[in-house]
């Protein structure tokens, strides 16, 4: 079994049913858990945001050490940080304090990017460790987002976009 989920796989077709299908579930498990949580208390509705955006950025930090010990870590490929990998490690940041100016740059940089790689992925392993990463981290972070949306109630305003494009500027200059 650890074998199979450590395994190379690459038997993920892009615009296929199975592709449809990953995307329908983390569709339903995303309304499914704003629906719940727009239910319950402030604290329930903190501690689940938190749990969820430490889990995405576990689940980042795990895959890391599993490519060091498969020894597949590459640092000119795994370095500096993909968008995605670093948006999923800061994400906790927004959960914990609910700035408004971390959702504003997050909220557009998740929209246009992460949610370009639940529509198109580069990844074509399936049913194996990279499959769950890619899925939880890319799905996981524009479900985030929703929940920061409409359980948090935080909106991006037209001064927000101005503020996502200063950030976009920082951030390719500096990765």
């Amino acid at each position: 079994m650890i074998d199979f989920f450590l395994k190379d796989n690459n038997h993920f077709t892009p615009f296929s049913a199975q592709h449809l299908g990953v995307v329908l579930f983390l569709i339903f498990c995303g309304v499914a858990l704003i629906l719940w949580a727009k239910k319950q208390n402030k604290k329930t509705q903190t501690r689940v945001g938190n749990l969820f955006t430490f889990s995405i950025a576990f689940t980042i930090i795990f895959g890391t050490f599993l490519k060091i010990y498969k020894g597949d870590f590459n640092y000119q490929e795994d370095l500096p940080l993909h968008l995605c990998s670093f948006l999923g490690l800061t994400a906790p940041l927004l959960s914990l304090t609910k700035k408004f100016v971390y959702y504003e740059v997050f909220f557009f940089l998740v929209m246009a990017g992460t949610l370009q790689s639940v529509i198109t992925p580069d990844q074509y392993n399936y049913l194996n460790f990279p499959f769950f990463r890619y899925w939880f981290v890319h799905a996981g972070l524009v479900i985030f987002m929703m929940y920061a949306t409409f359980v948090y109630k935080m909106r991006p305003t037209i001064k927000s976009v101005w503020k996502y494009i200063c950030y976009l500027c920082l951030y390719s200059i500096t990765f």
